[in-house]
């Protein structure tokens, strides 16, 4: 069976489809749908490695119009939201007045010019990174470019040149020129130090000084559509002239010819769009449908980049060469980065065809891949052995997860869930029934121990066949690593049960000896561990912890070597060679240098495999990449460089960390700005630490930003580290102001006035007092005062009230005396009795009527009885007012609690009459007959 390599398969689509438009009008439709089509499920060729940006990524529209680099590795991207700003971890945007869409870019020295509809001019760049626009509009003669888009600005000589489709200026760095043309114009192009002017219906001019004049024999080229010229690759006075559907031709001393005439239909079909040349002399070629087409200078097809291999879009708008020769495309959608040697090559399963991969072999006839799917098969190009093609088959009957690939010769052992395979060719032939060959390794030449779901299990080859000799007893726990410590002994783990040395009998036949190795050994833990066998040394990670195994003491003890290092794990190569797997990259160290490469490995088994011929498989998240070694060379990331810092309201611009003293407020954010050049391998992630405090390195989260919040008072450094290169700057977090030397000085001068203050105070409070105290003397002294006064007033009305009721009861007795006498005499005198004359009996009976009714008595009774019972009767007239005095004078008798037949004699009443009166009183006051007057007398108040 013969296999053809991707790109010839591709070739032979579009050549087919190139005659088919000459000769096959009628089915143009078709042939371009089957096109279409074929490019698209000719996926799974290993290409450049590839790094994408999306518009999430740089938070602008998808188009990209044009790219260009600064002299410190910046990149420029004319977008159709502004201008892109990528400083090689974090990207910026910037826009132009209205908010134009960018056509073209173009760096000259510290200048990044731009051109737009209707706007021309430059930005330049800060010490802190940030751009700032400036306007040449006012330079434009007559109002030129009003109504104008500048798509494409170039240089020469110290001149920029700027352009639409219908104007050319000329700027030199004062005043801006216009240049007369003879007709509409396509880019202009500098090659060879030469103006190149496409004219369209007319050919190629050159310009030169002030004159335009058409390069003989170009105008071949009036008739097509020509969207580039670059220099010859191999020839130095000729030129390789693009046309966007005829293909490229060369032009050499006047003579155009067809450059490469197999490729003219390729070219066709994809619609050229843009064409640069590489320093090595490859020529790329930026397409409309075909995504990106990488051609050698002897014109063979070397790469095709497009959705299939990752890219984001087939439209090419753009096209650049960084200085690291990389190649940047500014995409219908994105920006894509594409390496341009050949010391890695990257498949990158984007339809998920394959699965996860977890391992790589590589025979004479080509590529043997184990996935969690199966085993496939890709054969290797005669041609170039790293340039696999697309044709990625299944081995039949191998479906299922594969644990490892061995190889033995051209034979290949299979590790698999459902046992042990021998794959030879496209044969897949079980070996063993043992389910799980999770490792297998050579202990003999003819000899092989694996490890598997119950433990392990010796394999021998006879007669060139790999056969099943015998399950090892004694061990029945599953084994998924090895590593040989003699003859007879070996290391093992398993998933879950740790670490354990076991030692086998003379025919290999048992376990005779098990000793267990855990924490009292000095590992971290049972879980999760690994172990590798460097330069005799058995190693163990678990990812953070990197331990020796010390003989003398059979213990493990911390390598201290990378202490300080981020989390990876370790992977043994070849006993000159290691590879350190982060989350985001892997380092081979070499003992010359070491190389970087931020890929991303398959997690679960980190695996990094030695191919022959020195080359290196990568088991990534996202399909495989192979490394050759022998071509490689040392990749620096590039210097870190911190641009920027933030403190609260605080910016500072940092030329040289160690030029700026760096002071933050208590509880004060930091916010660090870091870039970093771009070079051939430029980190996707970065990691950071805090000293003193901190030694673990986290992950950045924000690209090319760090923000620090609430940390202690005192001094700090912060590192920054992509895993190769590192960047540390120091600064002092101040303490809160009330710890600082003036804050303590205030303080104690504080608490020295607030003494001097309390003691004022108290003097104060004590005089205060003393007054106060002196004022409730006095104020106690008047209210004794008074009421001693109403104790004595009261007192006196008692007496006066005590005298004169008993005046009251003189009187009464003295008149029921009077009256006695007065009875018994009108009884004495009714008897008959003439003791006595008429005369005498009426001078006795007169004295006696006038003791009874004495004013004098009466007043003085009346006189006293008021002044006892004044307010009495001020409340009791102010609350009745009809009563009389006779009226107020009852109430004051009941109020003496007198009986009627006390009172009635005071009134000169009978008892009858006294209660009439007490009735009429009632009434006045409208007091219910069932109120005891004296009791309601005796409680008013």
């Amino acid at each position: 069976m013969s296999y053809l390599s991707n790109h010839t398969i591709r070739f032979c689509i579009l050549t087919i489809f190139a005659w088919s438009m000459m000769f096959m009008n009628r089915v143009k439709c078709f042939i371009t749908i089957f096109w279409v089509v074929a490019m698209t499920i000719c996926n799974g060729q290993p290409v450049p490695n590839l790094v994408n940006f999306n518009p999430t990524d740089y938070k602008a529209h998808p188009q990209n119009w044009s790219i260009s680099q600064d002299n410190q590795g910046w990149i420029y991207a004319g977008n159709t939201d502004g201008l892109l700003v990528f400083n090689g971890t974090r990207w910026m945007r910037y826009y132009l007045p209205g908010t134009k869409t960018i056509r073209s870019v173009y760096i000259d020295k510290d200048r990044i010019y731009t051109g737009a509809y209707g706007e021309f001019g430059y930005w330049t760049r800060d010490v802190c990174g940030d751009h700032t626009y400036h306007s040449l509009l006012d330079l434009i003669p007559d109002h030129l470019l009003d109504k104008e888009e500048v798509w494409n600005i170039t240089a020469n000589n110290g001149k920029i040149y700027f352009q639409s489709f219908s104007v050319l200026m000329e700027y030199d760095g004062n005043k801006v020129t216009s240049i007369q043309l003879p007709g509409t114009l396509m880019f202009l192009q500098i090659v060879n130090d030469k103006k190149l002017i496409p004219i369209i219906d007319s050919g190629i001019f050159e310009l030169r000084g002030e004159k335009v004049e058409k390069l003989p024999g170009t105008e071949f080229f009036a008739d097509k559509s020509v969207i580039g010229i670059i220099r010859h690759p191999e020839e130095s006075d000729a030129f390789l002239i693009a046309t966007s559907v005829h293909g490229v031709y060369t032009w050499k001393d006047g003579k155009v010819s067809l450059w490469m005439p197999q490729l003219k239909a390729v070219l066709s079909s994809a619609q050229v769009n843009k064409i640069i040349i590489s320093t090595t002399g490859d020529i790329i070629i930026g397409t409309i449908r075909a995504g990106v087409l990488i051609i050698s200078k002897s014109g063979q097809l070397k790469y095709q980049v497009n959705t299939s291999d990752g890219l984001q879009n087939n439209t090419v708008l753009s096209l650049a060469l960084d200085m690291n020769n990389q190649l940047w495309t500014g995409l219908d959608k994105g920006i894509s980065r594409i390496s341009m040697d050949d010391f890695l090559l990257r498949f990158k399963d984007v339809s998920g065809t394959l699965g996860a991969i977890y391992s790589v072999v590589s025979t004479s006839k080509g590529y043997y891949i184990g996935t969690n799917q199966g085993v496939y098969f890709v054969s290797a190009n005669n041609a170039k052995v790293d340039v696999l093609s697309s044709n990625f088959k299944l081995i039949n009957g191998s479906q299922g997860q594969v644990w490892q690939l061995l190889k033995s010769g051209d034979d290949v052992i299979c590790g698999h869930n459902d046992g042990t395979f021998l794959i030879h060719g496209d044969e897949f032939i079980k070996i063993s029934d043992i389910t799980g060959g999770w490792f297998n390794l050579l202990i003999e030449e003819n000899r092989l121990l694996q490890g598997n779901y119950t433990g392990l299990a010796l394999f021998e080859r006879v007669n060139g066949t790999w056969k099943l000799q015998h399950k090892i007893e004694g061990y029945h726990q599953p084994v998924r690593q090895i590593v040989q410590r003699n003859k007879n002994q070996f290391w093992i783990i398993g998933p879950n049960t740790g670490l354990a040395l076991i030692t086998l009998g003379d025919e290999w036949k048992n376990v005779v000896d098990i000793k267990k190795y855990g924490v009292e050994q000095g590992l971290p833990s049972n879980l999760h561990i690994e172990m590798e066998s460097f330069k005799g040394n058995l190693r163990i990670d678990d990812g953070h912890l990197h331990l020796v195994y010390h003989e003398a003491s059979d213990s493990f003890a911390e390598d201290k070597t990378w202490k300080d290092e981020r989390a990876f794990y370790f992977r043994q190569i070849n006993d000159r060679v290691f590879a350190k797997i982060y989350s985001s990259s892997i380092e081979i160290v070499q003992p010359a240098d070491t190389i970087v490469l931020p890929l991303r490995l398959n997690q679960e088994v980190n695996n990094v495999i030695a191919l022959d011929e020195g080359r290196l498989a990568l088991c990534l998240q996202d399909g495989f990449a192979i490394i050759n070694l022998k071509e490689s060379k040392t990749l620096d990331t590039g210097m870190i460089l911190v641009d920027q810092v933030i403190m609260g309201d605080r910016s500072y611009c940092i030329s040289e960390p160690s030029d700026l003293e760096l002071k933050a407020g208590f509880n004060e954010d930091i916010s660090f700005f870091f870039s970093q050049p771009i070079s051939e391998y430029s980190a996707s992630q970065f990691f950071y630490r805090i000293l003193p405090g901190n030694e673990q390195w986290l992950d950045t989260r924000n690209p090319g930003q760090i923000t620090l919040e609430k940390l202690r008072e005192g001094k700090h450094s912060i590192q920054i580290t992509d895993g190769y290169n590192h960047a540390e700057v120091s600064f002092e977090i101040m303490p809160p102001w009330y710890r600082t030397w003036w804050a303590i000085l205030l303080m104690i001068l504080g608490v020295i006035a607030l003494m001097i203050a309390v003691n004022r105070y108290i003097r104060y409070q004590v005089e205060l007092k003393k007054g106060q105290l002196e004022q409730e003397n006095q104020r106690l002294l008047r209210e004794k005062f008074i009421q001693m006064e109403n104790s004595r007033l009261t007192q006196e009305n008692i007496n006066k009230s005590k005298e004169l009721a008993n005046t009251t009861m003189h009187l009464i007795r003295k008149n029921e005396l009077l009256q006695d006498i007065k009875s018994e005499l009108n009884e004495i005198r009714k008897a008959g009795d003439a003791s006595l004359s008429s005369k005498e009996f009426q001078v006795i009976i007169k004295q006696i009527n006038e003791n009874l009714t004495v004013e004098q008595d009466t007043n003085l009774f009346n006189a006293n009885f008021e002044e006892v019972h004044k307010m009495f009767f001020k409340k009791l007239k102010a609350e009745y007012p009809m009563l009389k005095m006779d009226d107020l004078r009852l109430a004051a008798y009941l109020r003496m609690n007198f009986s009627s037949k006390e009172i009635a004699p005071l009134f000169a009443l009978s008892i009858r009459g006294l209660e009439n009166k007490r009735y009429r009183l009632r009434k006045k006051m409208n007091l219910p007959s069932d109120i005891d007057l004296n009791v309601f007398f005796g409680d008013y108040v």
